[in-house]
């Protein structure tokens, strides 16, 4: 059970309010444009579409853990199926965001820090129903390429994550 919530922890990345720097004149559209992403993001998580979610990221993608533990793309990606494949419904996955950081005040990069809520039933590896209920944050970097934002980073920030026990 506790490799399957550190890998939907992987998969939620693709998961507050922190310390705000100068954003460009152009903060409204990015936010909408985010919008529209984290919205795909959710979609893409209730209906297990795995192949949204990787149209997403940047090539050069990572995961940071909380403790500091960094995974590339491939290796994100591959727990991201393994996650995907225990889900058994989601009922709840609900992205919100607030753009943190303009790096360098750069316009083809912005930072936001999100807050995830879900509930889903997952089959664990006693091959029995189990509902998993959440709150996760997270630190993500999105980048501007070819007209399309891609995430470049996500960084865990913590969270909470439980598991119920099956009905017997």
């Amino acid at each position: 059970m506790k490799r399957f919530l550190q890998s939907f922890a992987v998969a939620v990345a693709l998961l507050g309010s922190g310390a705000r720097t100068p954003l460009r004149a152009d903060e409204a559209t990015v936010r909408a444009a985010l919008t529209e992403v984290y919205a795909q993001v959710d979609v893409a998580l209730k209906t297990k579409d795995l192949k949204a979610i990787q149209a997403l990221e940047a090539d050069d993608y990572i995961s940071v853990a909380e403790d500091g533990t960094i995974t590339k793309r491939a290796e994100a990606d591959a727990l991201s199926v393994q996650a995907l494949a225990q889900i058994q419904s989601v009922e709840t996955y609900v992205t919100k965001f607030d753009i943190a950081q303009n790096p360098d005040n750069d316009a083809k990069k912005t930072v936001v820090e999100t807050s995830v809520s879900l509930a889903a039933t997952i089959i664990g590896e006693d091959g029995k129903a189990h509902k998993v209920h959440g709150l996760q944050r997270s630190r993500d970097t999105w980048t501007l390429q070819n007209g399309a934002w891609r995430l470049q980073r996500t960084q865990a920030l913590g969270g909470t994550m439980s598991v119920d026990e099956p009905a017997h």
